[in-house]
Formats: C-alpha cells, sequence, structure tokens
C-alpha cells in the first residue's frame, strides 16, 4: 500500500550526473525519478519538485514553482540534461538547500522540506552538508545505485531508514515504493474546522442572485486530509433548503470538476441572521480528500450571508457562481466556462467540520453456490462491504483462477471456464475505501454439477406432412 501522499510537502531531488553513470543509466535514473514523482499529488495543494544536478559542481534544473501540474513535472524531470563530470554528493545537497528552497522560486514556508539525492559513486567532497541541512528542519532520504558509498549515505541522511540502494540502475523499480513508503503519514482529518473564522454576522448581507451554484476555490476551505464532512458553519440570510457539495477535480488538469456527493441543509425561519452550526446524520456525511472542493446551491436566493471585505489584499478571491441547472452526483461541470462568474469584494462566513471516516465492516453475503456450468462473465456474487459514509469509493484486490472482481459493476464473476464437478473455493478480497482503510474479508464460492437443462424444448411442434428424412424438426439448447 502506498504512502500519504495527497498532502502538502517541498521535494527537492538531486541527481547524480558524475561520468560514472554514462548516458544510459541516466535515463534509467531519470525513470526511476519519474515513478517516485508519479506517486504524488502534485499540484499547489499538494507536492512539489524541484531538481538540482551535480558532478563536481551543482546546477539548478528547474524549482518548486515551474511545474505544478503531474505532466509538466514528469516531462521536466525526464529532460534533465547529463552534463558528465565527478561526484560531489555534499555540493549537490547544499545547493539544493540553498538554491531550490527559497521562497523566490516556489518554497512554502509552511510546508515541509525533503531532498532526495541519488548516486552510483563515492563522493570527492565530505557530506557535512546532510548534517546542515537536517539541523535546518530538512528531511533526507538517499538512494545508492551499484558502486555508492554506504557511509556517504549515511553521513547525508543520518539514519540508515532513510538509506535505499539497488545493485544496478535495472533494479531500481523494486526500490520506487520503499522509498515513497518512508514519507511520514498525517492523512486523516481528525476534529478539523476548514474555512473561513468563526461565523460572525456584524450585517446581514443577502446576495441577489438566485439558482446560483457556488464552488469555493479560496485555498482556506480546500481540505488537505481525508474523512468526511461532519457539519457546515454558517450565517443564513433566509430560510430554505440549501444543497451542500463536494466537488472533485476529473484529473484533466482544468476547470473540469464531477459532483462527489451532496446533503440537505434544512433553515427555518427562527435561524436566519444567527449563527447556525448544522450537523449531518451519519448517513449524509460526504467522504473528502485532499484537494476537494465545496461549494452549495439553492433553487432561490443564496441562503449563506456575507461580509464585505475592508481589507482587498486578504479578502478570499476563488469564489466561483455558476447557473449550474443538473446537480446529481457523478455529473462533470466546466467551473472555467462562459456560464462561470468571479465573485470578490466579500466574505462569506462558512465554515466546514471534517473528521475521520469510518472504516468499512464486511458484507452479509460472503457465500455463493452456483452450478458449474456458469460461463465465463457471468455473475457470480454482488460484493459491497458496509459502509455509511456518503459517497465512499472502493478498490477491490481478488487474485483467483476461477473468478474476478469486476470493479465496473461491483460483482465477481466467473474468469475462467469451471472444472464440472463440486468444488468449494475460499478467497480473500481485501477492500480499501478512499482513506485506505482495508478491509481483508473471505468469500467461498461452492459449485456444484447440476442435471442438464432443457432451455427450449416446446409444448408442441407442427410439422408439414412432406418433410422428408433427415430434415431438421428444432434444434434443442441443452445446457450441462
Amino acid at each position: 500500500m502506498k504512502a500519504c501522499l495527497t498532502g502538502k510537502r517541498d521535494i527537492a531531488i538531486v541527481i547524480d550526473e558524475s561520468g560514472s553513470v554514462m548516458n544510459v543509466n541516466y535515463i534509467k535514473q531519470l525513470a526511476f525519478l519519474q515513478k517516485v514523482a508519479s506517486a504524488f499529488s502534485i499540484g499547489e495543494q499538494g507536492t512539489l519538485f524541484g531538481a538540482v544536478a551535480f558532478n563536481t559542481k551543482a546546477r539548478l534544473a528547474f524549482t518548486l514553482d515551474q511545474h505544478k501540474t503531474k505532466e509538466s513535472l514528469l516531462t521536466a524531470i525526464g529532460s534533465v540534461s547529463y552534463v558528465p563530470g565527478g561526484t560531489a554528493i555534499g555540493a549537490g545537497i547544499d545547493f539544493a538547500r540553498q538554491q531550490v528552497f527559497t521562497v523566490a522560486n516556489g518554497d512554502r514556508t509552511e510546508v515541509d522540506d525533503y531532498i532526495i539525492v541519488i548516486t552510483d559513486g563515492y563522493s570527492a567532497d565530505t557530506v557535512t552538508s546532510g548534517i546542515a541541512a537536517r539541523n535546518a528542519g530538512f528531511t533526507l532520504f538517499a538512494v545508492g545505485v551499484d558502486g555508492y558509498d554506504p557511509g556517504d549515505l549515511i553521513a547525508a541522511t543520518g539514519d540508515a531508514n532513510k538509506v535505499f540502494t539497488a545493485p544496478d540502475y535495472d533494479s531500481l523499480d523494486g526500490i520506487v515504493d520503499q522509498l515513497i513508503n518512508a514519507f511520514p503519514c498525517d492523512y486523516f482529518c481528525g476534529e478539523q474546522v476548514i474555512g473561513n473564522e468563526s461565523p460572525v454576522n456584524p450585517v446581514n448581507n443577502a446576495d441577489k442572485f438566485t439558482g446560483q451554484a457556488f464552488l469555493l476555490t479560496d485555498e482556506m476551505y480546500i481540505p488537505s486530509c481525508c474523512g468526511v464532512v461532519a457539519g457546515v458553519e454558517f450565517v443564513p440570510s433566509l430560510s430554505g433548503t440549501l444543497e451542500f457539495i463536494v466537488w472533485r477535480r476529473d484529473g484533466s488538469g482544468g476547470h473540469m470538476y464531477w459532483l462527489v456527493g451532496k446533503s440537505d441543509v434544512i433553515i427555518t425561519d427562527s435561524q436566519v441572521g444567527t449563527v447556525v452550526n448544522y450537523t449531518f446524520p451519519v448517513g449524509s456525511r460526504i467522504i473528502i480528500t485532499d484537494g476537494d472542493t465545496f461549494g452549495w446551491y439553492s433553487t432561490g436566493a443564496v441562503i449563506p450571508a456575507y461580509a464585505l471585505c475592508v481589507d482587498a489584499s486578504t479578502c478570499p478571491g476563488s469564489y466561483q457562481r455558476s447557473t449550474v441547472t443538473l446537480l446529481e452526483p457523478g455529473i462533470t461541470s466546466d467551473w472555467g466556462g462562459s456560464s462561470v462568474s468571479a465573485v470578490s469584494g466579500r466574505v462569506y462566513d462558512f465554515r466546514v467540520h471534517a473528521t475521520n471516516n469510518t472504516a468499512p465492516s464486511p458484507t452479509k453475503q460472503t457465500t455463493a453456490l452456483i452450478p458449474d456450468h456458469l460461463a465465463v462473465g457471468d455473475v457470480v456474487m454482488t460484493y459491497a462491504p458496509v459502509d455509511p459514509d456518503k459517497a465512499e469509493i472502493f478498490t477491490h484486490v481478488l487474485n483467483h483462477t476461477y473468478f474476478y472482481f469486476d470493479t465496473s459493476t461491483g460483482e465477481i464473476k466467473v474468469k475462467s471456464v469451471l472444472p464440472r464437478s463440486y468444488a468449494k473455493y475460499s478467497m480473500s478480497v481485501l477492500s480499501t475505501d478512499s482513506c485506505r482503510h482495508q478491509l481483508t474479508t473471505t468469500v467461498v464460492i461452492t459449485t456444484y454439477n447440476s442435471p442438464p437443462v432443457l432451455e427450449n424444448l416446446p409444448t408442441v411442434i407442427f410439422i408439414t406432412d412432406n418433410i422428408t428424412a433427415g430434415e431438421t424438426i428444432f434444434h434443442l439448447n441443452l445446457v450441462d
């Protein structure tokens, strides 16, 4: 299982371009680093990568703020040129610390800093720079290939558990998971408040818009954890039904979002103008993961009240509104289209209360009795763990000779032709939810040899009086 890779991190990769690497292995080194980087959630709300290449000297390949999409980053890593020279690991680490991790080059001061150094040789300089980096709060990981010096790598990281090695460049793929799993995990929401300060309502400013969906894209509304929405807190300007919505980017890199889930918030007349702390019942708590976006919709006027910004520099500048008409879970919406308008000069007193999601429990149906003549692709049983969280998404792993899990339908199906006999097959289904809670369920499928089944024998057959010998009267479908 992969580590918690959706949180915010700033990472510098320090790449060995010494002559001992050679061009063919340099390409393999870059491919390895691409695989490591691709495991992370890339972007301003996730992880940013910078890169340094070193021989006897170090040079900047790209900064933290240059590549904020996964596609752009992977292209940049694969394009770092090869300039052969000596091996000065200390110089590479020093350069990364001093040049990559600067505000001007995109370093986020509130985010933890990491350095990954990869090398295949002995360092020509001392690696005391690792001590300086660790004293400055950096976490270092080292990858040694072929002719590396273990002493250099331990000197860099200060911890043998942060050193990962491969006998040659062709074996680097075998340590990808080891390296990414070494990153610390702070993934679950716990009891967390996301959004504006505690709602206040000095003036009851009500919007004049009607039938509008809102998207809260300001950074303070973006969760950096995994869990569920336990409730919302805001000041309503009028009564009615507010549809609270969770959106998620569809991965295309543009402004396309898909609707994860929605839950209704009922506001009464007596609550207008007061601070409402609305708690969702357990079955209405929507799953959220790092980077999701909140929003709301009401058929009439906008229900949450707002205050005018006193200081434009601190005013959230990323509210979007759109005349979306169909808001059902699973739909996609372009929040960069012509129907979308920016909302500025105001701040909505709106907060989201998040908590940990519920771990799944086994389904009641864990056995199935089937005839042994089922064909490949036929349904054996439906399998779904019990989980009260709304919009939960599971992945399932089932490895078996005769059965597989169809992720598109949530069904266990026949994988290959079954032996024609009574048999009992016991197998494990590994289910993982959105927040990586895992559940292993033992499923038992029993097959039996059933009598032949005649599928289409009619009660009456009419034939003409001039039928000839050997002519087919009827074709029977017999299944066994």
